[in-house]
């Protein structure tokens, strides 16, 4: 059975858990992000902050080394469409590095790192899961 592991937003649980569904439908499993991470740093010290990341990092990046490829839920985030932030970005370059291949749900971003992200050939699926193909 084929792997993706999807990526994104924790803002995006949500449209995550109808992914996870809809892909596992069409016969892949999936691994999800940590979804005990919130983004809610506020009652951490700093090094609270940087102990919890490392741990969600290293989690995650466990998960892209286990799968086929990664799928970044990219949607309209801080006023930009199809956005990718720096942990998807991160993200992104763990798996490229990895040889696996990359999807975004939608078109590149327009945004400073859109030529980086762009050349790591991830294929787009202008919002289309059912064009995932793992040869």
């Amino acid at each position: 059975m084929k792997t993706i592991v999807i990526c994104g937003s924790m803002k995006l649980k949500e449209k995550m858990s109808e992914v996870e569904s809809q892909l596992k439908g069409l016969g892949f499993q999936v691994f999800l992000p940590n979804m005990e991470e919130t983004g809610d740093y506020s009652s951490m010290t700093e090094a609270e902050q940087y102990e919890f990341k490392n741990r969600m990092i290293i989690d995650h990046f466990n998960k892209i080394k286990q799968g086929d490829a990664v799928l970044i839920l990219n949607d309209r985030l801080k006023d930009t469409d199809n956005y990718i932030g720096a942990n998807s970005f991160l993200e992104i370059g763990f798996a490229f590095s990895l040889g696996k291949k990359i999807f975004l749900l939608n078109n590149l971003p327009q945004q400073p790192n859109t030529v980086e992200i762009g050349g790591m050939l991830p294929v787009c699926l202008n919002g289309d899961i059912t064009k995932i193909t793992l040869d």
